[in-house]
């Protein structure tokens, strides 16, 4: 049992951004809270709203059953309820519930890290910003979902001789700014995902990058990936990457797209032209300034 937490860390308040939430909230409809792919234990809910307790939210049989077991495993254990008090949504007891295949005991012990790392791991922005200037990762625009896209550039990870953990701090704050400002329940949940392995080779892969991020997207924020696309991946690598697609979870593999060269085209499906950057094939200028503040959110 966690005592003595801190309170959760508050990013900066970007004022065009939480105007672009306000007028999110005002312009575009709710998409139907129970939107929720497949059925029964391998289904994939996109929206999760807030409280679990808005007014339509439209719980599933699996989801209710699930919450039930969850809450009476805790009282059968006599575990307190990890996230009393902490101030954190309690949709994320839903999304670890969903990321760990319905595993009650999992997910209790997930509850508890992520109210830890929520509580002691959100850097300020003076922590990060001198890693996030580098632009190996920034917010750029939305797309046709309205969806915040994340950029990705570990090859400025290697040229820029980061670290790893500055890195991993980094990918924390945007990843907050995505879940305190850039979203909005049950309109806007999910990010898209464009990284770009320009730079990068087999020989050298910044795997001690990428691993911290993706098991913070994992754990501290679980299901708000709507897609990911992985650009300029070198030859060598893109063969071995898609075997190892095969291999793995269906719900997972739909969600990713991966890329030699030849990308332009997917990506202009599903961003519009005018908020992507022309090295991906859209019509805006490249960002090389000013990565700490989320651009073209409107």
């Amino acid at each position: 049992m966690i005592s003595s937490m801190k309170k959760r860390r508050q990013v900066p308040v970007l004022d065009n951004v939480t105007t672009v939430l306000h007028d999110i909230v005002r312009v575009v409809p709710a998409i139907p809270p129970s939107l929720v792919e497949g059925s029964g234990p391998t289904q994939q809910r996109i929206f999760f709203g807030s409280t679990l307790e808005e007014e339509g939210l439209c719980l599933t049989q699996l989801e209710t059953d699930k919450l039930t077991e969850l809450k009476d495993y805790w009282t059968d254990n006599s575990i307190a309820d990890p996230l009393e008090g902490s101030g954190l949504e309690r949709s994320h007891i839903l999304r670890l519930l969903q990321g760990n295949h319905w595993d009650v005991r999992k997910t209790t012990e997930d509850l508890y890290k992520l109210r830890e790392s929520k509580e002691s791991r959100i850097p300020s922005l003076s922590e990060v910003e001198p890693t996030i200037e580098t632009g190996v990762i920034y917010w750029h625009g939305r797309d046709k979902s309205l969806r915040p896209i994340l950029v990705v550039r570990p090859g400025i990870y290697i040229t820029e001789n980061l670290s790893s953990d500055d890195c991993a701090k980094a990918s924390i704050y945007q990843l907050e700014v995505l879940e305190q400002q850039l979203t909005c329940p049950l309109h806007v949940e999910q990010q898209t995902c464009l990284v770009d392995l320009q730079g990068c080779s087999a020989w050298a892969f910044p795997i001690s990058m990428m691993s911290p991020v993706m098991s913070i997207m994992q754990t501290m924020y679980c299901a708000r990936l709507g897609h990911m696309y992985v650009v300029n991946m070198p030859r060598m690598m893109y063969t071995f990457a898609k075997l190892v697609m095969r291999l793995l979870d269906p719900t997972t593999t739909k969600k990713i797209e991966i890329f030699h060269s030849g990308f332009e085209e997917a990506l202009l499906k599903t961003i519009p032209a005018d908020v992507l950057e022309a090295r991906y094939g859209g019509k805006c200028e490249d960002q090389v300034t000013n990565f700490s503040v989320p651009q073209l959110m409107t």
